[in-house]
């Protein structure tokens, strides 16, 4: 098991969900929706949802895969 690949990875994707969720929390209530102010935050989220997303399926295949 790589586990400081897993461990990056992990990291990675807790940081850009707080990125998110603190570039979320500075966005004004009276912005439409169609404000560019929403575009660092959906990249900051997605971001760090797909390197979760990319560690957990890492952990995954390892579990399934035999040990040698």
């Amino acid at each position: 098991m790589d586990t400081l690949k897993l461990r990056g990875l992990v990291v990675q994707g807790v940081y850009g969900l707080v990125l998110g969720l603190v570039f979320a929390a500075f966005i004004p209530f009276d912005l439409p929706l169609s404000s560019m102010a929403l575009v660092p935050a959906i990249l900051a989220l997605g971001f760090g949802g797909a390197h979760l997303r990319e560690a957990f399926l890492l952990r995954a295949e390892e579990a399934r895969s035999p040990q040698a």
